[in-house]
């Protein structure tokens, strides 16, 4: 009996591990960020010059922002001004990076 208990106990925690239990959609949410960042910056990139790196969106999706940035890293992208104020603040947890060409730099 004893056996079976630890057995579910380990089975359970796997499917945790896994991100089989259902739990958190951090990735769903993280996929929902991207692609609204990217079509943001696409849309933008049209008429507003991304070379100095801003903040797209302070709120691409809750709790998430939206900033392009450089690799590696300018000094225009560590300035206030082109970051995006939410994240800054402690109001939005996670961002999107992207590049001035629209492509992923982070997603955290």
């Amino acid at each position: 009996m004893k056996k079976h208990v630890v057995f579910f106990i380990l089975f359970l925690f796997l499917l945790w591990v896994c991100g089989c239990l259902g739990g958190s959609n951090d990735s769903s949410a993280a996929e929902e960020a991207t692609a609204a960042c990217i079509l943001k910056c696409q849309s933008v990139k049209v008429s507003e010059d991304l070379d100095i790196g801003p903040c797209l969106s302070d709120d691409i999706k809750e709790d998430w922002v939206c900033d392009v940035a450089h690799i590696p890293r300018h000094l225009e992208d560590n300035e206030a001004k082109n970051q995006c104020i939410a994240f800054n603040e402690g109001k939005a947890h996670h961002f999107v990076e992207l590049n001035d060409k629209c492509e992923v730099l982070r997603v955290q």
